[in-house]
């Protein structure tokens, strides 16, 4: 794989997220070691949409995968010749350019490049060459031509890259000819000469090249610029090249494929899309439970599978707020999608579908986990219904672009927390007007806090009202867009159960399983 190290390709969603909204997801099919695995996760933690991520090692694998029709992408990063034959198969869509207003960042000499003249279906990624890693411990003289590759001095101690396109390409321009040439001729001289150095290679590998050069198994390689800058930042030993006799400049670029399911969301991990591109849901799924209710009624863990009327009750503020905050500060029909458990009763259900009436809401009973598909139909046809009958004049945000950023955490704070006010402790001020100054004032702002709470205190339950929301920090994510205020004790890294739940679970002599629920 051709490594970009450290490229944040972070564009975050950001509209005062509901704490208990329903889990987007999409699906990244890349090559291997191209984003950092923490980019993915703070992607996770800043939009709330799940990454599902998957690998492969070149062009071809990625193109019979999805010309196939067996699996389903959402963003792919193919190559430049990988593209152009996509787009002429039909197998890309085109992108929605006012959903990536920070194309504007990326520069124009990368843009409407041969492979996609209108740069209609491909957003420009990373780019790089092809040349040759070399271990200066055991090569004498500076490999400066691909001629190398032939040493008779480097038989089973050179890699070459399992990449038929790269290496037969390499190959043409050893045997004198053009890279791209297609004469079949040259063709046939090309593979005559890798043919004859087969014998010398040790291997043929892809993402393999890094372990196996930095560990000193080989002398020369056949590489990717980005594979070479990373492994001589392991390996001081290491140095890279380009033959005099020239190589190719590849381009790689994130697309969306004609059969993706989250195109919305492929687009927003693109770049930031509700509030830049103007788009208004015509529904929005608040997910709960009974469990969930009854905890913010102040029920202990251990006792939440007992039915509990008058806690629940209780718990429904909770609910009942965020209905509030759907309905009347963004202007949007919301249907609650409750996820049923084993343990809840018919008259908890009946509860919560009267609270949810109350507030002008419908409420869908959701078994899929026990009934699969079937179990997700009432949740679907409500939300059919509301998006036919969506008056999307009414929707609005939580605040203007051009209010100060202290300005909308307040917004956030009073309009969705329920706070009486903000406190913003000196150094996130400072912070704060400095992002300001640096032209940053009209981006979103991005509160991270417990999600067990309204508040900044995970203690808080239910609906609280009156309180202070603290904000001890600021960060601005400036390539994402957004800036992020941390409010109370928050961890801006995932935490985990002291107990696994796996340790509850268990599958006895008859094969029943038991402790999921």
């Amino acid at each position: 794989m051709k490594k970009l190290a450290l490229f944040a390709m972070i564009l975050a969603l950001l509209c005062a997220a509901l704490p208990a909204g329903a889990q987007e997801t999409i699906s990244v099919y890349n090559w291997g070691d191209y984003i950092e695995p923490q980019v993915l996760e703070l992607f996770e933690q800043e939009t709330g949409i799940e990454v599902i991520y998957e690998t492969f090692e070149t062009n071809e694998d990625m193109y019979a995968k999805i010309a196939m029709g067996g699996a389903s992408y959402d963003v792919i990063i193919p190559s430049d010749y990988m593209i152009e034959r996509m787009i002429q198969e039909g197998l890309l869509q085109e992108i929605n350019w006012d959903n990536v207003p920070n194309v504007k960042n990326i520069d124009p000499r990368f843009m409407n490049a041969a492979y996609d003249p209108q740069s209609a279906y491909s957003v420009p990624y990373t780019w790089g060459t092809m040349g040759i890693l070399y271990n200066e411990s055991t090569v004498v003289e500076t490999p400066t031509s691909w001629q190398t590759l032939m040493d008779p001095s480097y038989t089973m101690d050179m890699l070459m890259l399992n990449s038929p396109r790269d290496t037969l390409g390499i190959a043409l321009v050893m045997c004198g000819h053009d890279l791209n040439s297609t004469d079949p001729a040259d063709l046939e001289d090309a593979k005559n000469l890798l043919v004859e150095q087969k014998p010398m290679v040790l291997a043929y590998v892809v993402d393999e090249v890094k372990d196996k050069m930095i560990a000193g198994e080989a002398s020369v390689a056949l590489v990717w610029s980005g594979d070479a800058t990373y492994c001589m930042g392991e390996n001081d030993e290491l140095n890279y090249v380009v033959p005099v006799e020239g190589s190719n400049i590849f381009y790689d670029s994130i697309c969306i494929p004609s059969n993706a399911r989250n195109v919305s969301g492929a687009e927003k991990f693109i770049d930031i899309k509700c509030r830049k591109a103007g788009l208004k849901p015509s529904c929005i799924v608040l997910v709960a439970t009974v469990r969930a209710l009854k905890s913010h009624g102040g029920v202990a863990k251990a006792d939440l599978a007992q039915e509990n009327l008058p806690a629940l009750e209780k718990g429904l503020s909770n609910l009942t707020r965020h209905l509030h905050n759907i309905r009347t500060v963004w202007g949007v029909e919301p249907v609650v999608a409750l996820n049923r458990f084993t343990s809840d009763t018919d008259a908890e259900i009946a509860l919560v579908r009267e609270a949810a009436a109350r507030m002008g809401a419908q409420v869908a009973l959701c078994e899929v986990w026990a009934k699969g598909g079937e179990g997700g139909l009432e949740l679907a046809e409500q939300v059919i219904a509301r998006c036919e009958c969506a008056d999307l004049s009414k929707f609005s945000l939580t605040y203007p672009d051009d209010l100060p950023l202290a300005k909308k955490i307040e917004a956030v704070a009073t309009k969705i927390y329920g706070a009486q006010e903000v406190s913003i402790a000196p150094a996130a001020a400072k912070q704060l007007r400095s992002f300001e100054e640096g032209g940053y004032g009209e981006l979103p702002v991005c509160i991270a806090k417990t999600q067990y709470s309204f508040s900044d205190d995970p203690k808080k339950l239910g609906a609280p009202e009156g309180f202070t929301l603290t904000i001890r920090q600021a960060r601005l994510s400036a390539g994402a867009g957004f800036v992020v205020a941390l409010a109370g004790d928050i961890m801006t890294m995932p935490g985990l159960p002291r107990v696994p739940a796996a340790e509850n679970i268990d599958v006895d002599d008859a094969g029943n399983i038991t402790g999921l629920f």
